[in-house]
C-alpha cells in the first residue's frame, strides 16, 4: 500500500493468481505491458558432471542434473553438456566414431542428427563433425500443473510459484515464490540467431559478457560461470551465472538461460538473494531446458509475446546481443532498486541546481500518489523538483476494472475515481487529463509518456516535454467520440523516436508536422483516409490503420 494511506495503490504483481484466474491475469498483463545478471578465463567452458549422484525425479526439489537415473527416463530431461569436434579419417564410419568417442556405437544416430547428416553412409575424410558431450539428466518436477502454455510455446515452472509482471525491465514476464524477493523473468520472441547462434564463436560470446558485466556492475559482481548444452532435438541451451553483492554486503545470485529453437528464442533471467530458494541456477537451467515450441500451426515471422518494435531495453548501450535483455542491468535494478544508466545517459540528464529547486505543487492527486509511492514519501512530506530527475517514464491508463499507473518501471493498480474522492470528496473532474499533463512539466528528464485517458480533446501541453523519445496516446476501445483536432504540438518533440497514436486521431488527415521530428524510427497511427506519408520513408517501421507501409 502507498505510504499516504489514501490512494490504495498496489503493485500489480501483488494480485497474480494461479489456475483460471492466472490465465485471465496473464492476458491483462500482456495488454498493458505490450505498450509499453574464483576467476574464470573468457571462453572457459564449465560443465556439470553430476558427480555420479543418483536421484529420483525432483526428489530434492533442486532440479540438479545427474549422470545416472533411477525410475523412468521420461521423468528427466536429457541434455548433452558441451560439444567437441572430430575430423573424419580414412576408413571411419559413424558407428566406429561413436564407438571410439562414446564407447557405444549405437550413438552414431546422435552424431547424424546433431550434424544434420541425412545419409549416415556418406561421410568423407576431412569432414568436421560436432560431437555431443556428456549425457546429463535434469529431473522434472513431480506433480507439475503444466506450467505456462501460450499456444506456440510452453514451459514448466514450480507449481507453488505465481505468475505476474515485473518492474525490472520492459517486455519481461515474471515467475516468483510468494513472499520472497527471488523471481525468474522471461521473454520469448522470433529466433534470429539460429539454433546454435553463439556456438560458432563461443569465446567471443563469453568475452562480450565478461566485458559488459564489468561495465555495468564493476567489482560488485563475481566471475561468470558458463555452461552450454544441446537438447535431444538439436536445440542449443546457453547458461551463465554469477554472484552479486548489494550495498549491505548480502550476496545475490543471477542465473541466465537462453534457449534457441528452430523458430523461437527464449530467455530466462533469475535473480534473488543467494539460496533464498533452492539453488536458482538449477531452477533456471531446468525451466530453460523444458521450454518447447509448437510450430504446428505456424509462427509469425515477427512473433513476440510483447509489443515488439519501438521498445527499448535497459542498458542497451552496454549490450551486444539485440533481442536479448541486458541481464547485468536487470541484476543491477533488482539489487539496487534503480534503473542502470550508462555514463552518457547520466551526463544527458538535466540536473536541477539548489538555486533552481522548488517544492512541487500538484494540479491533481493521481500522479502525485504514484510519485510519492515511488519515492517512498509520506503524505505530508514535500516533493522537490530535484527528486523527480530520476523519473523518465510516466503512464496512466484508464481501464476497467482497475486503472494503471506507471512510474519508471514500477506498475501500480488503482482506481482514479477513488483516489480523487479520497482527496477531494468529489468525482473525477472533467479537466483531469489536462491537469495530468500540467503536472508532467515538473519532470525534467521525461523520455516516455503513455496516456490512455478518455475525453481529452487536446494534448498540446505535451509539446513542452521536448526531451520525449517515446509517446503513446490512446483511449478506451469504446471511446471514439472525442477526437483530437490539433497535432501541432508534435512539431516541438525533436527527440521523438517512437510514436503511437490511436483511437482519438481518426479525423486527422495532414500529418506533415512529423517532418519536424527527424529522429522518428517507429510510427503507428490510427487516422483518417487518404493521408500522405511518403515523407516518412526513412522510418524503420510505419503502421497506419493496421497496415504496414
Amino acid at each position: 500500500m502507498c505510504l499516504c494511506g489514501k490512494c490504495g495503490l498496489t503493485d500489480v504483481t501483488d494480485r497474480a493468481e494461479t489456475g483460471e484466474n492466472m490465465r485471465y491475469s496473464r492476458k491483462r498483463v500482456l495488454k498493458i505491458t505490450g505498450w509499453t545478471a574464483g576467476i574464470i578465463l573468457s571462453g572457459m567452458l564449465v560443465q556439470l558432471s553430476g558427480a555420479g549422484q543418483v536421484r529420483a525425479a525432483s526428489e530434492s526439489g533442486e532440479y540438479t542434473p545427474v549422470s545416472r537415473i533411477t525410475g523412468k527416463e521420461s521423468d528427466y530431461i536429457l541434455v548433452y553438456a558441451g560439444e567437441s569436434e572430430y575430423t573424419v579419417k580414412e576408413g571411419d564410419c559413424l558407428w566406429s566414431i561413436a564407438k571410439n568417442c562414446y564407447g557405444d556405437g549405437s550413438r552414431s544416430f546422435e552424431i547424424a542428427v546433431n550434424n544434420e547428416i541425412k545419409n549416415p553412409d556418406l561421410i568423407y575424410p576431412g569432414q568436421e563433425l560436432a560431437l555431443l558431450g556428456e549425457k546429463l539428466y535434469i529431473p522434472k518436477q513431480e506433480g507439475s500443473l503444466g506450467g505456462l502454455q501460450y499456444g506456440v510455446f510452453q514451459f514448466d515452472y514450480p507449481k507453488d510459484w505465481a505468475f505476474g509482471t515485473t518492474n525490472l525491465d520492459t517486455e519481461l514476464g515474471a515467475l516468483y515464490p510468494r513472499g520472497e524477493k527471488t523471481e525468474v523473468t522471461f521473454n520469448v520472441s522470433r529466433n534470429n540467431f539460429g539454433r546454435n547462434g553463439f556456438s560458432a564463436d563461443f569465446e567471443a560470446f563469453c568475452e562480450s559478457l565478461n566485458r559488459r558485466k564489468e561495465e555495468v556492475l564493476g567489482e560488485a559482481a563475481g566471475s561468470l560461470q558458463f555452461e552450454t548444452y544441446t537438447l535431444e532435438n538439436g536445440d542449443a541451451l546457453y547458461f551463465y551465472s554469477y554472484e552479486l553483492e548489494d550495498k549491505d554486503g548480502k550476496l545475490w545470485t543471477e542465473a541466465v538461460g537462453y534457449r534457441l529453437c528452430e523458430n523461437l528464442k527464449a530467455e530466462f533471467i533469475g535473480i534473488g538473494p543467494k539460496d533464498e530458494v533452492y539453488p536458482l541456477e538449477n531452477l533456471v537451467r531446468y525451466i530453460t531446458a523444458d521450454f518447447k515450441e509448437d510450430a504446428s500451426e505456424g509462427i509469425d515471422e515477427d512473433f513476440s509475446i510483447w509489443s515488439g518494435a519501438g521498445v527499448s531495453y535497459m542498458g542497451e548501450d552496454a549490450w551486444d546481443y539485440e533481442g536479448f535483455h541486458n541481464a547485468f542491468a536487470v541484476g543491477y535494478k533488482a539489487v539496487t532498486g534503480k534503473a542502470w544508466k550508462s555514463s552518457a545517459e547520466q551526463a544527458a540528464l538535466h540536473h536541477i541546481s539548489e538555486a533552481e529547486d522548488y517544492v512541487v505543487s500538484w494540479e491533481e492527486p493521481i500522479l502525485e500518489c504514484g510519485v510519492r509511492r515511488f519515492l517512498e514519501k509520506g503524505e505530508e512530506e514535500p516533493v522537490y523538483a530535484s527528486e523527480l530527475e530520476e523519473i523518465t517514464v510516466l503512464g496512466l491508463i484508464e481501464w476497467y476494472p482497475d486503472d494503471m499507473l506507471y512510474v519508471n518501471d514500477e506498475t501500480y493498480s488503482c482506481s482514479f475515481e477513488e483516489i480523487w474522492q479520497n482527496f477531494e470528496d468529489c468525482s473525477l473532474p472533467d479537466d483531469f487529463g489536462q491537469a495530468v499533463i500540467q503536472d508532467m512539466k515538473h519532470f525534467a528528464n521525461l523520455e516516455t509518456v503513455l496516456l490512455q485517458i478518455s475525453d481529452l480533446e487536446s494534448y498540446s501541453g505535451l509539446g513542452e516535454l521536448t526531451g520525449l523519445k517515446s509517446l503513446i496516446l490512446s483511449r478506451d476501445i469504446e471511446d471514439r467520440e472525442t477526437q483530437v483536432k490539433d497535432i501541432s504540438f508534435l512539431g516541438n518533440l525533436k527527440e521523438l523516436e517512437n510514436l503511437r497514436l490511436e483511437k482519438a486521431f481518426e479525423e486527422i488527415t495532414d500529418w506533415s508536422v512529423l517532418k519536424e521530428c527527424p529522429n522518428l524510427k517507429y510510427v503507428k497511427l490510427e487516422t483518417g483516409e487518404g493521408c500522405d506519408f511518403s515523407f516518412l520513408e526513412g522510418v524503420e517501421s510505419l503502421v497506419v490503420n493496421g497496415e504496414e507501409y
